[in-house]
């Protein structure tokens, strides 16, 4: 959840852990969506449905290798937790809990860069009547 604390930060809360950050739990993968936003808007309308599909792709297999790195393991009192193979960090919430959401809204958000319509709104200077 988004809070603010006494001297009017924003801060992010994570409810089923208690942990807090500074940075919206999803920064990199919007600063990325931008990113691939601005390259494919680029592109002519007739090569961005490739352009998106490789990027769905890549995406797609990212998190699939990254999914594969988590397996579960139990604590003492047997609650599951995650561990990943790699870096060896540990956390409480599932894998797909944590991917999943960035996945799918780089997936969704790239897809109306195919939408003809949908660009002009977003692209449309504002008061030009597009609506």
């Amino acid at each position: 959840i988004l809070s603010r604390t006494s001297d009017s930060r924003l801060v992010f809360l994570n409810c089923a852990t208690g942990e807090s950050s500074w940075n919206h739990p999803l920064e990199s993968a919007l600063l990325e969506l931008a990113t691939a936003a601005r390259m494919c808007l680029r592109l002519p309308e007739d090569q961005r449905p490739v352009f998106v599909e490789s990027l769905n792709a890549t995406w797609r297999d990212e998190a699939q290798r990254e999914f594969s790195q988590w397996y579960s393991a139990s604590d003492e009192q047997g609650r599951e937790y995650w561990c990943h193979r790699a870096t060896r960090a540990t956390m409480w919430d599932h894998p797909a809990e944590v991917l999943l959401p960035a996945y799918y809204m780089l997936t969704k958000m790239m897809a109306k860069l195919c939408d003809a319509e949908c660009v002009r709104q977003c692209t449309a200077a504002p008061g030009d009547g597009a609506q």
